[in-house]
C-alpha cells in the first residue's frame, strides 16, 4: 500500500467572491454585506486542494479562459502542492462564482460556467495516461455530460475506481452514473436522482435506492452526516458533534467531504473507514471561513477520527428519527 495515494480530480475551476451577510436577502431584496473576500474556486478545484491539504498526490485536470483569474487559478494551485493541468481556452472567460453566507452559517451560491460552455469531453484524451496511473477518478457535474463519459470510459480502460460526486445534479447523467464505483449525492440530489419528491420520507427514498441498478452510494445529510448504501442495506453515520456556534461557515463542507472520501478510498481502506474520516474533514471545516482556508490537513483529522470512531461505537449509528 503507497503512503501517498494518487487521486485525479476533473473539474472546474473558477474565481470565488464570498459576502459576509447578516442575512440572506429576500427576493428584491439589498442587503449590504459586512466583509467580502475572494479566492479561487470550484468543486473540482477545491477537492483537489482538500486532497492536496491532506496530503495526496493530485493531478487535477482543468479548463479555464485567457484572463487573469485563469492565471490566479494556476498559480493557486502550484502553491496547494497540486500538479495542475491547466488548459487557458482563448476567447473565453474563466468562471466566477459569489457565495452568500449568512450570520448562522448558511449560504447561496450564484455561478456563471464561463469557459466551461464550451469544452467537451474529448479535451480528456490527452490525460489518458494520468487517468490511468491514479489510484481513484474524482468527478463532479459542472462540467459538460461528455467529460463523465470520456473520464468513465478512459477509467474503466485501466481498472481505475471512479467516484462520481453528481453536483449540481444533471438528470441527464443518469444513465451513466452508475457506472462509478461510488456516488456520493446529497440529500437533495438523491431524492431527483431515483425520482421522488423534495418533501419525500428517507424511507421512500430507500425504497428507490434498493429497487434501483446502484449498488453502492454515500448520500450526505448535512447536520446528520451521511448514509452508506451497500451490498442491499444502509448504514447511518453521524455528523461530528459540534455546537451551533461553532458553525461559521458550511460553504465548501461537500467538498472537503469529497477529497476526503476519495482519499482514503485511494489507500485502499474500507469505505466504512473512509465515511468516518470524510465526516470528521467535513465537519473541521465548518468551523472555519470560506473554503480553501478552511480545509483540514492529515494531522488534524486524524486526531480527531479516532474519538469520532469511539463516539459511534459507544452511541450506535441508528438514523435520526425526523429523516426516516
Amino acid at each position: 500500500m503507497k503512503n501517498k495515494p494518487t487521486v485525479t480530480v476533473i473539474g472546474l475551476s473558477g474565481q470565488s467572491l464570498f459576502f459576509e451577510l447578516e442575512r440572506l436577502p429576500q427576493t428584491g431584496e439589498t442587503v449590504l454585506a459586512k466583509h467580502v473576500h475572494e479566492e479561487p474556486g470550484g468543486k473540482g478545484f477545491n477537492q483537489a486542494v482538500a486532497l492536496a491539504r491532506l496530503g495526496a498526490s493530485v493531478n487535477f485536470i482543468t479548463f479555464v479562459g485567457r484572463d487573469a483569474f485563469g492565471e490566479k487559478i494556476f498559480q493557486t494551485l502550484k502553491e496547494a502542492g497540486v500538479t495542475s493541468f491547466v488548459t487557458q481556452v482563448k476567447n473565453q472567460k474563466t468562471a466566477i462564482a459569489s457565495i452568500l453566507t449568512s450570520q448562522d452559517g448558511q449560504n447561496s451560491v450564484i455561478v456563471n460556467p464561463g469557459v466551461s460552455d464550451c469544452i467537451s469531453g474529448e479535451m480528456l484524451l490527452p490525460y489518458e495516461e494520468v487517468i490511468a496511473h491514479s489510484d481513484i477518478l474524482l468527478m463532479q457535474l459542472e462540467y459538460p455530460l461528455s467529460f463523465i463519459k470520456t473520464g468513465l470510459m478512459l477509467a474503466q480502460k485501466h481498472n481505475v475506481k471512479t467516484v462520481i460526486n453528481p453536483a449540481p445534479f444533471n438528470k441527464e447523467a443518469i444513465p451513466y452514473l452508475n457506472q462509478a464505483f461510488l456516488l456520493t449525492p446529497n440529500l437533495g440530489e438523491a431524492k431527483m436522482l431515483f425520482g421522488v419528491s423534495s418533501d419525500a420520507s428517507l424511507d421512500k427514498l430507500k425504497e428507490r435506492i434498493k429497487a434501483s441498478k446502484f449498488s453502492r452510494l454515500v448520500i450526505t445529510l448535512g447536520a446528520e452526516g451521511a448514509l452508506l448504501y451497500q451490498n442491499n442495506t444502509f448504514r447511518h453515520f453521524p455528523a461530528l458533534a459540534l455546537k451551533s456556534e461553532e458553525v461559521i461557515d458550511t460553504t465548501g463542507a461537500g467538498d472537503a467531504f469529497n477529497g476526503a472520501l476519495a482519499y482514503k478510498l485511494a489507500l485502499k481502506n474500507e469505505i466504512v473507514e473512509a465515511i468516518a474520516f470524510a465526516i470528521v474533514a467535513s465537519g473541521l471545516s465548518v468551523t472555519r471561513k470560506h473554503c480553501l482556508d478552511a480545509f483540514p490537513n492529515i494531522e488534524e483529522v486524524e486526531r480527531v477520527v479516532k474519538e469520532y470512531e469511539k463516539e459511534v461505537a459507544k452511541n450506535g449509528t441508528e438514523i435520526y428519527a425526523h429523516l426516516s
